[in-house]
C-alpha cells in the first residue's frame, strides 16, 4: 500500500454465511505483498462504486499472499452491497489501520475474551493467535452472547473449540431461546459473577454492542478487575478511518488513529455518552 487513500485491489476468493445478515468473506490481495496486521487492527473494505466502511480482520490465513478474512454485518447502504457479491469479485483494500491489542501485556495473565454479537469478529484474530502461542499465557476464556441461537456466528468453530482440551473454556449464552436450545440464557455480563475470574492475574478483552460493553465493564469492575486490566476495541465507531471526519471521537482519542483498542482506564469517564 504505497498510498494509504488508494486502495489496494483483492479478490473475494470464499463466502462463508454465518447468520441471514452476517458473512465472513475470504480475501487475497491482487498484488501479493505482505498482509502485516496484529490482532485488533481494521481495514477500510472498498466496494467500487458504492463506498467503503472499516471492518476488523478477523483471520490471517495466509501472511505472505496478502490472503485474510473479515466478517461484515449488514447494517447500512454500502454493507448491504456486500451481500450481493459472490466469489471472484473485485474489491478495495486499505490498511490494515489501528494499534490493535498489547500481546506482551498479556504475558503470563489469565485472558478472558468477552464478546456479543458480531463483535466476536474483533476478537477472533486475537484468540488465534492466543492459542498459536498458547504457552505465554495463563487461563483463556471466552464468553460470547448473542440474541438467540440462530444469531452466533462461528458455530462450527465453537463447537470445535468446546470440544478441545487444549483450547480456551468456551461460555455461551443467548438472551432468548426457543424450544431446543440446552445452552445458558441471558446478557453475557451475567456470566462474569460465578467465572472465577481472578483479579490480581487476569486480563479482560471486551468487544461488542454498546449497552454490552457498558454491562461487561460495570460487572468486571464489580469483581475488581482494575480499569488498567480491561480492554476494549471500540471499532464499531469508526468510519473515515485516517482521523479526518471526526465519527470516531471519543473525547480527545480519534478511535481509528489512537485505538482501537484502549484501555478502559483512559476512557472511562467517557463510557455514559458513547454508549
Amino acid at each position: 500500500m504505497d498510498n494509504l487513500y488508494i486502495p489496494d485491489l483483492a479478490t473475494l476468493e470464499q463466502i462463508q454465511e454465518e447468520t441471514p445478515s452476517i458473512r465472513t468473506l475470504t480475501l487475497a490481495l491482487d498484488r501479493p505483498r505482505t498482509f502485516n496486521c496484529q490482532p485488533g487492527q481494521f481495514i477500510e473494505f472498498t466496494v467500487f462504486g458504492q463506498g467503503e466502511f472499516p471492518v476488523s480482520v478477523a483471520g490471517v490465513s495466509d501472511a505472505q499472499r496478502g490472503r485474510f478474512q473479515v466478517t461484515i454485518q449488514r447494517a447500512g447502504k454500502v454493507t448491504k452491497e456486500v451481500f450481493q457479491l459472490q466469489p471472484g469479485a473485485k474489491l478495495g483494500v486499505r490498511g490494515p489501520f489501528g494499534n490493535g491489542f498489547p500481546l506482551e501485556k498479556m504475558q503470563g495473565q489469565d485472558v478472558w475474551l468477552i464478546s456479543g454479537g458480531v463483535g466476536l469478529a474483533a476478537l477472533w484474530y486475537l484468540l488465534a493467535q492466543l492459542q498459536e502461542q498458547r504457552g505465554r499465557w495463563g487461563q483463556l476464556k471466552l464468553l460470547y452472547g448473542a440474541r438467540s441461537p440462530q444469531d452466533i456466528i462461528y458455530q462450527d468453530a465453537l463447537r470445535a473449540l468446546g470440544r478441545d482440551q487444549a483450547g480456551p473454556q468456551v461460555l455461551l449464552t443467548v438472551d432468548s431461546a426457543a424450544n431446543g436450545w440446552s445452552g445458558r440464557v441471558g446478557f453475557v455480563s451475567q456470566l462474569l459473577p460465578d467465572s472465577g475470574l481472578d483479579p490480581g492475574k487476569s486480563v479482560a478483552v471486551v468487544c461488542g454492542p454498546g449497552p454490552m460493553m457498558k454491562a461487561t465493564t460495570a460487572a468486571l469492575r464489580k469483581l475488581g478487575l482494575a480499569e488498567e486490566r480491561i480492554l476494549l476495541s471500540m471499532e464499531r465507531r469508526m468510519q473515515c478511518g485516517m482521523g479526518a471526519c471526526g465519527h470516531c471521537m471519543v473525547g480527545s482519542k480519534r478511535v481509528c488513529l489512537d485505538g482501537p483498542v484502549f484501555p478502559l482506564a483512559e476512557i472511562s469517564n467517557l463510557l455514559e455518552e458513547k454508549f
